[in-house]
């Protein structure tokens, strides 16, 4: 029996609305209207009157947009874990399934990780092996291939027993000389060992480094006097100048640091003058400027190259005299 408020073949949306079916009843048990439409792709669809009227549902559902593809994180790399496939989800007690996936660890190790915890920034990043205190041994460092001064890693060896019976992991490398020697892993690391041997006592005269020559060595030192092409001596450590660390006896830096004859905003510096004494007792460098309008300044060389100071000031008063006029 069709009632008086029949909606049947009037169309909402996509559907087109075919005949009434029996009612439906809710969970509080109270009984709703039901009825068969016809969508436009093809497809029948029973749907509540009260969704129908209020403009809920204008289609059978084909038109709602498809849902995510799941991500596929298998073969990717997360810390020191590659993703081998995806594991069996994991529910807890809320019902929500939460992927998980298998990973291989750098250390040999296999472990099942949630996929939250792989993609997020604080996430999960090995199987462990990196957590002090864990009782697992440590992910090793390899050094393979790394140069450590004139050393540069072959391969690992056996370890050596300390006196407390504990191992100290060591390597085999090659040195510039062409030596080989075995050295402990925690010297090449900070910088203890930097060669085979060879660098020890070696005679530096006549050898040059940047624009120093050894001339003699200091009796029971390892320190050296050193010759600069620009004529001054300079006592100088023997690894420093191995490593290069000093190569001159202080003229380049000097020469850097002289700006005569530059332009910073409307100033020029003119020439170096006597430096001030700040209130913590540092000396600092001041240089005599000629500025654009003719008047001269005496200004921290620091303001200049930092681009405090461009004027003798006469920018400022410029500047109040704009603001004076602008006003007026």
């Amino acid at each position: 029996m069709i009632m008086a408020d029949s909606i049947i073949g009037q169309r909402f949306g996509m559907l087109t609305v075919l005949s009434e079916e029996e009612p439906g009843t809710d969970t509080r048990g109270h009984k709703f209207r039901r009825f068969k439409c016809h969508c436009d792709c093809g497809n029948e669809k029973t749907v509540n009157y009260n969704n129908i009227r209020c403009g809920l549902m204008r289609s059978c559902g084909c038109t709602r947009l498809p849902k995510n593809t799941p991500v596929d994180l298998t073969g990717q790399r997360f810390g020191i874990l590659t993703v081998l496939s995806e594991a069996e989800p994991y529910y807890p007690k809320a019902g929500h399934r939460k992927r998980r996936w298998l990973c291989q660890c750098d250390c040999g190790a296999k472990t099942v990780v949630l996929q939250s915890n792989l993609t997020g920034s604080d996430g999960t990043k090995s199987c462990g092996c990196l957590v002090k205190g864990n009782g697992r041994r440590p992910y090793p460092r390899i050094l393979t291939g790394n140069r450590y001064g004139r050393l540069v890693v072959l391969e690992p060896t056996d370890p050596q027993i300390t006196t407390r019976g504990s191992e100290r992991k060591q390597w085999k490398c090659q040195c510039d000389c062409g030596n080989t020697t075995i050295v402990a892993e925690d010297n090449l690391l900070c910088g203890h060992t930097r060669s085979c041997g060879c660098m020890k006592h070696q005679g530096l005269r006549k050898q040059q480094f940047g624009m120093l020559t050894p001339v003699s060595r200091i009796p029971g030192t390892r320190d050296w006097v050193c010759q600069c092409t620009c004529g001054n001596q300079i006592t100088v450590y023997q690894d420093d100048l191995f490593w290069k660390s000093i190569t001159d006896c202080g003229c380049q830096k000097k020469k850097r640091s002289d700006i005569t004859g530059q332009r910073f905003g409307k100033l020029i510096a003119l020439r170096e003058t006597e430096p001030a004494i700040s209130r913590s007792g540092v000396s600092v460098t001041r240089w005599l400027c000629r500025c654009d309008c003719g008047r001269e300044v005496v200004v921290r060389k620091n303001n200049l190259t930092g681009k405090v100071t461009r004027s003798c000031g006469c920018l400022v008063a410029e500047k109040k005299r704009r603001i004076v006029a602008s006003a007026s």
